[in-house]
């Protein structure tokens, strides 16, 4: 299970992700999440290696939609409060359609509708969480938004400017 380092007193704690968000979605749920000290370490010179697809042997396959499916979901869930929700339900549904599409011409449509019934199963329980993070907020609904635009400008960035350097258009990302 992944992990990631968390300050206490000046004490490094190595603290397991959250067991419902396991796969591909680890990076942006570890944003979200708050430690009881309200403090997570930020080290923008840190260099992360992946392998991709190294747990399940391909890129495309059942586990891999279900799940990719699955996450955002829950990320959505158990971190957006409904004004947020509601904000940001174009880009949402933008991105949904464009992922079904691709599910669509993967052939992977079982596993799609896997996904997205394994995250309606457990919308409860994320509220749950949902509720039980915003004790701790210290930013408003507002200045989230703002985050999220600024952090979503940042993500379209890097995508784009990685594709530049591979010699690959940028059309669509």
């Amino acid at each position: 299970m992944d992990s990631r380092l968390r300050g206490n007193d000046g004490v490094m704690k190595i603290q397991s992700f959250y067991e419902s968000v396991l796969y591909k979605i680890n990076t942006i749920e570890s944003g979200w999440s708050r430690p009881i000290d309200n403090r997570c370490f930020y080290v923008p010179c840190a260099v992360v290696y992946h392998i991709g697809s190294a747990t399940t042997g391909s890129r495309f396959n059942e586990l891999t939609i279900r799940l990719s499916t699955r996450n955002p979901f829950y990320v959505l869930f158990k971190n957006y409060s409904l004004p947020l929700f509601l904000r940001f339900s174009p880009v949402i549904c933008v991105y949904q359609f464009f992922w079904f599409l691709f599910v669509v011409k993967k052939r992977q449509l079982r596993p799609y509708l896997a996904g997205l019934l394994l995250a309606a199963g457990l919308l409860p329980r994320m509220r749950k969480k949902y509720r039980a993070l915003r004790r701790n907020d210290r930013l408003t609904t507002a200045e989230l938004a703002h985050c999220l635009g600024s952090a979503e400008r940042q993500v379209i960035e890097s995508i784009m400017r990685r594709k530049r350097e591979q010699g690959r258009g940028n059309m669509l990302l």
